[in-house]
């Protein structure tokens, strides 16, 4: 019995820990301004989004003229480890 308890609580603690913890995201292409959760950055207008299906936030950027792409991966968590104070 005491074996069934403890593998419920481990399977309680596991199923809690996986879960996606990613951040809704906001993107303008008029101004170039990505956002999310506790960050953002801002690109040259005209770049364009398109998310990425993955259980993290995956996407990519690409220039007008297609020459350049910039792809990101932001994590559950994203912010835990970062932040901009005392950064410099």
């Amino acid at each position: 019995m005491r074996t069934w308890v403890y593998f419920l609580i481990a399977c309680t603690l596991l199923g809690a820990s996986c879960r996606q913890r990613v951040s809704p995201v906001s993107w303008d292409s008029q101004s170039g301004k990505f956002a999310w959760g506790r960050g953002e950055v801002t690109l040259p207008v005209g770049f364009i989004y398109r998310g990425d299906p993955s259980d993290t936030l995956e996407g990519h950027f690409t220039s007008p003229d297609g020459k350049l792409v910039i792809r990101h991966d932001i994590g559950g968590y994203t912010g835990a480890y970062a932040a901009r104070e005392g950064a410099f």
